[in-house]
């Protein structure tokens, strides 16, 4: 696990001295650290938790948020520390993925554009949704207190009726 806090230790210290940056400040608490690929092994995987091995540290429980089932080992592995509890957060490479469709196969492509004047606009031209009337600026009879802006309709509609 340390090789990677050298590894940022270090261009702190290159940083210092070939380019004038400040000194590298102490880090009191340790709050993530980075384990190289293959040294993380999975021991043990039930269903909603593992036994994982790190280098340095020894067997370590988890709670498992995947089926770790196919996997032998982790990629690389970064361990954090947020608000008060430890994850883990692995490269892990998953066998027997499904077939995926290839874009080549695709028999349309369609771009959507979010507009201004339109609120959705197909890129062929067939569909295109219009703003609600609530929200159009030429619907607009009420302004806002000392403001050029308008109130959507719908607040318009929610105004106690004077009588």
């Amino acid at each position: 696990m340390l090789p990677t806090n050298l590894a940022n230790l270090d261009t702190a210290f290159t940083n210092f001295w070939r380019h004038g940056r400040g000194f590298p400040q102490y880090k009191t608490r340790l709050d993530s650290f980075e384990i190289k690929t293959g040294r993380v092994l999975i021991k043990d995987a039930r269903d909603n938790y593992a036994t994982i091995y790190l280098p340095g540290i020894g067997d370590v429980k988890i709670h498992n948020s995947r089926d770790l089932s196919g996997i032998q080992k982790f990629g690389t592995s970064t361990i954090k520390r947020e608000g008060g509890d430890w994850y883990i957060s692995a490269l892990v490479d998953v066998p027997d993925l499904p077939e995926t469709n290839k874009l080549e196969n695709a028999k349309s492509v369609v771009g959507i554009d979010v507009g201004v004047n339109k609120l959705v606009a197909l890129s062929d031209g067939s569909f295109t949704l219009e703003y609600p009337s609530c929200y159009q600026q030429e619907n607009c009879t009420t302004p806002i207190h000392g403001s050029t802006r308008c109130k959507p309709e719908a607040q318009r509609c929610q105004e106690p009726q004077k009588s």
